[in-house]
């Protein structure tokens, strides 16, 4: 990482909370929904970059899997990068970044994913466009439906082992 900035683990509730503020602040949300945010993830996957003891920018990492000819990967998931205002366009996210990866590896993810809002960031340091996306037409009034009736049921603790089960079966039959 350049030499003045350094990366690591939040260690108090001020490094959450100045994080709490660039998230929502970059996400265009409260801070206090950032933190919660931040608190729901688990604050041992949240990642901050600091400028001397100034926290100026954090990330979450997701530990995570896809499956790939029959096999789990190992992924490690990037979400919520985000940079101080008056930080940006000083290699802040690219250190932030290049640490992130330099982090997957070490901890034995063979990939890393994320949503890349921001394409010449994440190209930069090594992302690339991957996946599908499909687009289809349907004009509502050709549908024909003789029972209109949407019959939707909650999924409790109790469903969790027979939504293991199906996943069991489908997900290593189909890649990511």
């Amino acid at each position: 990482m350049r030499n003045q900035y350094t990366y690591g683990g939040a260690q108090s509730e001020n490094d959450i909370q100045a994080l709490g503020a660039i998230l929502g602040h970059a996400f265009g949300f409260r801070a206090e929904g950032a933190v919660t945010w931040l608190d729901e993830t688990g604050r041992e996957h949240v990642r901050v970059v600091r400028l001397g003891a100034e926290v100026v920018g954090g990330l979450i990492v997701v530990p995570m899997g896809q499956w790939f000819g029959g096999r789990r990967v190992s992924i490690q998931g990037i979400a919520g990068v985000g940079v101080r205002a008056d930080m940006r366009r000083r290699g802040v996210a690219t250190a932030l970044m290049g640490e992130a990866l330099r982090e997957a590896a070490t901890s034995g993810a063979h990939l890393s994913t994320l949503f890349a809002s921001n394409q010449v960031l994440y190209r930069g340091v090594g992302y690339e466009q991957a996946g599908s996306r499909f687009l289809g037409v349907l004009r509502p009034d050709s549908l024909r439906f003789d029972d209109r009736q949407l019959h939707l049921k909650l999924f409790e603790a109790a469903d969790e082992e027979t939504i293991a089960s199906v996943y069991g079966r489908y997900a290593p039959k189909h890649a990511g």
